[in-house]
């Protein structure tokens, strides 16, 4: 027992302090062992999902490069249009359409189940009841026909917003251009000279969008809507120049108005279906 006392004394602490420091001490290893997996572990985790969302960003960038995307929403229309007959059978509508003509009206012919003509279009809806009623007064057929053309969105491939916009938006600004023109004309507050100027400004204008385009479609030619918006800038093209050169009258004005308003009514129909 003895040495075994001065054991103790020489060491200066029990065997059973010595076992609880050697254990906790080992307790301590343990933990602190424990405790770096875990954080390695933790920053492992983290590091991953930094990674994958780089990845993820890198991905969504060069998919946005590849196919950039062009959505330009075109508003909700309404014209309106003075209507003179209504025929089962296109010949017959054009051939009725035809005297209108003789009569300074549009003669447009218009098919949506059957064929209708129409003698003008209107901006404003007072103005179209106004002349149905002085047609009816005088006893000939007349009755208001609404042209509605719906919020239709197009998308492009091409990510040049603001022009596809600019351009999308410029067909039925040119139509009213025109009815507005049309209307002042029979008002005499418009000359035929003013008229063919303002087509040979706007003719300026569809060949610089034209030109434009064309080097858009050069860069997207598998994008279809690009090239339907080339065949829809050549039939606007073609009645602006119906008012170019020469001389006109209302009729004139009349049935460019009335073709450019199936124009809008294509291009709506075109863009809108294909939604």
């Amino acid at each position: 027992m003895r040495p075994f006392c001065y054991l103790r004394k020489k060491i200066g602490i029990s065997c059973i302090m010595q076992r609880k420091v050697y254990d906790y001490s080992a307790y301590s290893y343990a933990r602190k062992k424990q405790n770096a997996g875990r954080r390695r572990t933790r920053y492992e985790t983290m590091r991953f999902i930094a990674v994958a969302l780089i990845c993820l960003l890198v991905g969504i960038l060069l998919y946005t490069n590849l196919h950039k995307s062009s959505k330009i929403t075109l508003s909700a229309k309404k014209y309106y249009a003075v209507e003179v007959g209504s025929f089962a059978s296109e010949a017959t509508a054009l051939y009725f359409a035809s005297t209108i003509k003789n009569r300074g009206g549009a003669g447009g012919v218009f098919y949506d189940g059957s064929y209708r003509v129409f003698a003008s279009v209107y901006l404003s809806k007072d103005d179209a009841q106004s002349v149905t009623q002085k047609m009816l007064d005088s006893d000939l057929n007349g009755k208001m026909y609404v042209f509605e053309f719906k919020k239709t969105r197009i998308d492009f491939s091409d990510g040049k917003t603001l022009f596809l916009k600019e351009l999308a938006n410029s067909f039925t600004a040119f139509l009213e251009v025109l009815l507005a023109a049309s209307l002042d004309y029979d008002m005499d507050s418009i000359s035929g000279s003013e008229i063919m100027q303002m087509m040979d400004n706007a003719l300026h204008d569809i060949e610089a969008y034209y030109e434009k385009l064309a080097k858009l479609v050069d860069d997207e030619a598998k994008d279809t809507a690009l090239h339907k918006m080339q065949d829809f800038l050549l039939e606007q093209k073609t009645v602006a120049g119906q008012l170019k050169g020469g001389t006109i009258d209302g009729k004139d004005v009349k049935t460019a108005c009335f073709d450019m308003l199936l124009v809008c009514e294509k291009l709506y129909s075109y863009y809108g279906s294909a939604e």
